[in-house]
């Protein structure tokens, strides 16, 4: 990117472009997809060397108060001192930040990256996030065998589970949930309580565990398991450890000694 074009980004998100100038750049935007795309990453890259997150897009759990601890925090300081002392030695004459050396946007926010990373996942394992990845299984997850018309219609919706395609495998998953009000494979749940997690929707993932819990399923006790494990994901760790501890209270319970051993993490 040329020198000009990259300058005008800049001043055109740090609203430093008269009205006109701002109303031809936007004209340009709109017929030039390659700008788009990098005034669109310009403003991305922005957000995430920004000192602050955005708290109206950012929901309130363990898991994100420790992001915002660690943007707080003297290290994070620190971070953003070494930056901005690498921007001045490697891009000693720049005009506004650290913007005209491309290389460098990308390795800033790279080092700001691991660095959270760093510690919200491999400085501290004991994270709702890091203890989901650490005892959620695809062995866990059940086998939907199921022998009459709806044969195919689930084998398909697993599939597209399985292809982390989640949105139609739900969409496929409560077709068949609601076509098959009285015959209802309880296993299904796992699969669309799980698709609503990795969606992120929090509440819809816990009720389809409830429905499993609630059912006459023999395994039942799996969807106490599946919702500890969501709510962890979900940064929930105090409600997980009230699940867990619902689980354990049998032996028979799906993944006893797991969940026992899991409430000594929480």
């Amino acid at each position: 990117m040329d020198e000009s074009r990259l300058q005008k980004i800049e001043d055109y998100l740090a609203n430093q472009l008269s009205e006109e100038e701002a109303r031809l750049f936007e004209l340009e935007i709109q017929n030039d997809p390659d700008l788009a795309k990098e005034v669109a990453l310009a403003k991305q890259v922005n957000h995430h060397l920004s000192d602050t997150i955005g708290e109206d897009s950012v929901p309130d759990n363990e898991y994100t108060e420790k992001i915002r601890e660690f943007v707080q925090s003297e290290e994070a300081t620190k971070v953003r001192e070494a930056i901005a002392k690498a921007g001045k030695e490697y891009a000693p004459a720049p005009k506004k930040g650290f913007w005209n050396n491309s290389l460098f946007r990308v390795a800033a926010i790279a080092v700001l990256f691991l660095t959270v990373a760093g510690v919200v996942y491999f400085g501290n394992n004991n994270t709702g996030p890091g203890l989901y990845a650490a005892y959620y299984s695809e062995k866990d997850v059940p086998a939907i065998i199921q022998r009459d018309e709806t044969t195919d219609a689930l084998e398909n919706a697993v599939i597209k589970f399985q292809d982390e395609n989640y949105q139609e495998a739900l969409q496929e998953f409560e077709a068949y949930l609601s076509s098959n009000p009285e015959n209802i494979n309880p296993n299904v749940y796992v699969y669309t309580g799980l698709s609503h997690m990795n969606l992120g929707h929090e509440e819809e993932s816990l009720m389809e565990f409830d429905n499993l819990i609630n059912s006459d399923a023999l395994d039942s006790s799996k969807g106490l398991w599946f919702k500890a494990l969501a709510l962890l994901n979900f940064g929930e760790k105090n409600k997980a450890k009230e699940v867990l501890e619902q689980l354990v209270s049998n032996t028979s319970n799906f993944n006893f000694e797991l969940a026992n051993e899991l409430l000594g993490e929480l």
